[in-house]
């Protein structure tokens, strides 16, 4: 499977058909204006607590430049009045020291105004579906012990979340994404 190609048509309940595709060089201007439209506490929550007023030109780079076999990330997006816009991204990457199993560290950010619609559920079933394919075997993440709509998404995707440690409010999870 070619994550650098990737894209899908999904049909959510709440939402209709939206858009999940690899995230692109040119999804710079699209990106800005997710982050644009992001509340602070969702700002707070995707960051682990850095109060970001601003995504950096590198940070742009970052999140937009991707190589697709170490680092992959997927967009969720609505076509508004003719216009494509981003309202969800999930990624995964590949941690540079080897591990067994395979693993991969996750992220999501779903726009304030469409979270709990399925969003990140559906990233979250694609960017497992890519992995399974690379032969990664196990997601992690770091979030907030309070960041319940998170929780939520991993617990109601079907994976049993492993809570490995737990530091100043934030925990280190993982999950088996094996068949």
């Amino acid at each position: 499977m070619d994550a650098k190609f990737y894209n899908v048509v999904a049909q959510l309940s709440d939402v209709g058909t939206i858009a999940i595709r690899s995230l692109r060089h040119d999804d710079k201007e699209r990106l800005l204006g997710l982050f644009h439209r992001l509340m602070r506490r969702s700002i707070y929550f995707r960051f682990l607590g850095e109060d970001k007023k601003e995504v950096t030109p590198d940070e742009l780079a970052y999140f937009t430049e991707i190589d697709f076999e170490n680092h992959v990330a997927l967009a969720a997006c609505l076509n508004e009045s003719g216009e494509e816009k981003i309202v969800g991204v999930g990624r995964y990457t590949v941690g540079e020291e080897p591990k067994r199993p395979k693993s991969a560290e996750v992220t999501f950010c779903v726009a304030d105004e469409y979270q709990g619609r399925g969003i990140g559920t559906a990233l979250l079933d694609h960017l497992v579906r890519i992995a399974r394919a690379d032969g990664i075997e196990k997601f992690e993440g770091r979030l907030f012990a309070s960041n319940s709509k998170m929780f939520t998404v991993l617990e109601k995707s079907g994976f049993k979340l492993k809570n490995v440690s737990e530091s100043g409010g934030i925990v280190h999870t993982e999950f088996s994404i094996r068949k």
